[in-house]
């Protein structure tokens, strides 16, 4: 079953919880060999300890939406499953503790969950790359909010380049710019070559989806026609590590592209920088 090009392996309602709970599921799913990701909606926890428990022995990403944070929220769970509000200080503190990874809507869970088809994100160095000024100041500030490093572009690598720039104007620094390319093939070389250098765990990058019929009407912009999906694809088996991809686009062109796309990509920058930094706290907390 595929949902914006979602694998989901599958589904439990759990109901009012009277036999089994989500304890029961979450020791299961985390043996399941089938099951890469865990991803659990939450109105209250009754079982507290067991299902940390069960969390920290999954060799595996749990992640969970716990909703009914609110007396308002309260009231409508307890309509209808009786649940019971919890401490949510309490509920942050030992999901932290366990390893559980808490997120704040259904959008983000999914967008998690898809994430973890990529590489791992191994450390907390990141490259940004965008087509245009506005989304590399955008996606900074995204990376200073979720704590990330923005290694220098390497000297060689800003000399080799800057040679092709059309207009050299704009200087190479990460975030880095490609306004200044305007070769598709340079734009794709240059990423390559620096995604796999040793000073970078991972890309943040940001695109906004051309409409190739309307690129013909336009020869300097033409020069930039690329398959992006296909390039995103091929960059992150090439470097072995995790792509932010922000790609927006018109509602009627997404499902045809994620279609062809054997990694997920994101509706914004926003979405992309979060799920990089989410990855990287998991997976640094494995290896400590």
């Amino acid at each position: 079953m595929f949902i914006d090009a979602f694998p989901l392996g599958k589904f439990v309602s759990l109901g009012n919880k009277t036999v089994l709970d989500e304890v029961d599921f979450l020791e299961y799913l985390a043996e399941d060999p089938d099951t890469s990701v865990i991803c659990v909606y939450l109105e209250d926890l009754r079982r507290g300890r067991e299902f940390l428990e069960a969390a920290k022995r999954a060799k595996k990403p749990v992640i969970v939406f716990k909703a009914n944070i609110s007396p308002y929220g309260e009231a409508a769970a307890n309509s209808h499953t009786s649940a019971l509000r919890n401490d949510e200080l309490v509920m942050d503190g030992a999901f932290q503790q366990a390893g559980v990874i808490r997120v704040k809507s259904l959008a983000e869970m999914m967008n998690l969950a898809r994430a973890f088809s990529l590489p791992a994100m191994k450390g907390n160095r990141l490259l940004i790359i965008s087509p245009s000024g506005g989304y590399s100041v955008m996606l900074a500030d995204l990376a200073w909010k979720h704590g990330f490093e923005l290694p220098p572009i390497p000297a060689d690598l800003v000399e080799k380049y800057s040679r092709k720039r059309r207009a050299g104007i704009i200087e190479f620094r990460n975030p880095l710019d490609f306004g200044d390319l305007y070769s598709a093939e340079t734009q794709r070389t240059f990423l390559r070559e620096l995604l796999i250098r040793e000073e970078y765990d991972g890309l943040a990058m940001a695109y906004i989806y051309r409409d190739p019929e309307v690129l013909k009407l336009y020869p300097t912009l033409n020069q930039l026609q690329r398959d992006l999906v296909s390039e995103f694809n091929e960059t992150v088996d090439l470097a072995n590590k995790p792509v932010g991809f922000a790609f927006a686009m018109p509602y009627h062109s997404k499902e045809q592209v994620m279609a062809g796309s054997k990694y997920p990509f994101f509706d914004s920058a926003e979405d992309a920088v979060f799920v990089l930094a989410k990855m990287r706290d998991y997976y640094k907390r494995n290896r400590d």
